[in-house]
């Protein structure tokens, strides 16, 4: 019987949460309206948020189907779940009276803020209830909590995060000539105001096509493409391509391009940790940091390189723990081509952890692995070859960068404040 509450509960926090989302955050003007003015207005939602709101309950109704729940609904009954259950319950209770007595006179930004408190609070007491000991599900929980940050900051918070965009908005349109980008009039100008996100929400996108002549000088820098190795803008480039595709809004395109970040960056940390054969819980917490999760709910690549430099590492502690000589083929192709991956994507900068591969027996290892790390070595030359040579015809045609030192350094100086104070704005 329990498991069947379960499996209710489950289907009802994903419409309420659904529900909040779209009315409260997407569409505020309208709930604004009806209770101040008592006016209907106009109601939009897109094609692109109604699958993937189907999708999102598809997923939920195959996760009832596969648990029976027992080991939560064991672990519910256990003395910490309850107290952290009550500390939850007055922590709720806390953030609604402060919500109640700061009330703002910015009846839509106010709005916004319930909306996201709703959510950060249904995530919580979502992570709460299915924490377990197994660190795979725990931080696709904490994925599930850094959603709100790629809904919640702003356009364009992260450093650079503008120009991160531009490239995968480019490579979504088979776009590789970032000497001739591809500039749309929608996407150029810094940030989408709070308390008008519903406006993005409902605008369906329309190509307007510019150029980087017309942009006005202060946005026009920020405009070009970032210059970075396209496999890290796989994941967003296909978010935004899906977005394009079904019909999107503005912040629907921008937004989905964060999410699919997010998601590649959980699902390779899930990975590691599966690998990883001890201290499990020092990568969960440094992976599961804020600071870390708002990079990969962003356009940055630093998240999916820590993930991938965290993947090598697995690997390697897992090959000297379990003492084999002969290892497997999969384990030893991780090993190599994350590395190569590593060194295309930050070139010399993660030489030294390749260090640690000497902590294993090597002569040994390859006495008895011969032929598999000859067959190892050569893919991973050839598609470090191939990584570094896309690199620099990438760099033969992007736009040169012609900013002086002392303006980058005050740049990137008022965009970590920028960055800092944005994030911990986002969802109060």
């Amino acid at each position: 019987m329990k498991t069947k509450y379960m499996k209710i509960f489950n289907i009802f926090i994903v419409i309420i949460s659904i529900l909040i989302f779209e009315l409260g955050y997407c569409n505020h003007t309208f709930i604004k309206e009806l209770i101040i003015n008592k006016q209907i207005t106009p109601f939009y939602i897109s094609l692109c948020r109604s699958i993937i709101y189907i999708t999102i309950i598809i997923i939920t109704l195959i996760f009832n189907k596969k648990n029976n729940f027992g080991e939560t609904i064991e672990l519910l009954n256990t003395k910490w779940k309850k107290t952290l259950i009550i500390l939850f319950t007055i922590l709720t209770i806390i953030m609604i009276l402060i919500t109640i007595i700061l009330k703002s006179n910015d009846i839509p930004i106010y709005i916004t803020q319930i909306s996201l408190m709703g959510i950060l609070l249904i995530t919580i007491l979502i992570s709460i209830i299915y924490c377990t000991k197994n660190y795979g599900r725990n931080i696709i929980l904490i994925g599930l909590m850094a959603s709100i940050f790629a809904v919640s900051t702003d356009t364009y918070h992260e450093l650079d995060e503008k120009r991160y965009f531009m490239q995968a908005y480019n490579m979504s349109y088979l776009n590789f000539d970032y000497s001739n980008p591809i500039v749309d009039t929608m996407f150029m100008y810094e940030v989408v105001p709070r308390d008008k996100i519903d406006k993005y929400y409902k605008i369906k996108y329309q190509y307007e096509q510019n150029t980087i002549e017309n942009i006005p000088e202060q946005y026009r820098v920020d405009s070009e493409p970032a210059n970075y190795n396209n496999i890290f803008f796989l994941a967003s480039t296909l978010g935004i391509f899906v977005a394009r595709v079904l019909n999107g809004s503005v912040a629907d395109i921008f937004v989905l391009g964060r999410i699919f970040n997010l998601i590649l960056y959980i699902f390779m940390i899930r990975y590691a940790l599966q690998l990883m054969p001890f201290k499990k819980n020092i990568l969960f917490v440094i992976a599961s940091m804020p600071m870390m999760l708002a990079l990969a709910a962003s356009y940055s690549t630093d998240a999916l390189g820590f993930a991938i430099a965290m993947i090598f590492m697995a690997t390697i502690f897992k090959v000297y723990d379990e003492k084999k000589l002969k290892i497997d083929t999969k384990i030893l192709a991780t090993i190599f081509i994350s590395f190569a991956i590593l060194l295309a994507y930050k070139y010399m900068a993660y030489i030294l952890l390749g260090l640690l591969i000497f902590i294993l027996p090597l002569k040994n290892i390859v006495k008895n692995n011969k032929k598999k790390i000859i067959c190892m070595i050569m893919i991973a030359i050839v598609l470090l070859v191939s990584l570094y040579f896309l690199q620099l015809c990438q760099k033969s045609i992007s736009v040169n960068d012609t900013r002086g030192r002392r303006y980058k350094c005050s740049r990137t100086s008022k965009k970590y404040y920028k960055k800092s104070t944005s994030i911990y704005k986002s969802i109060i």
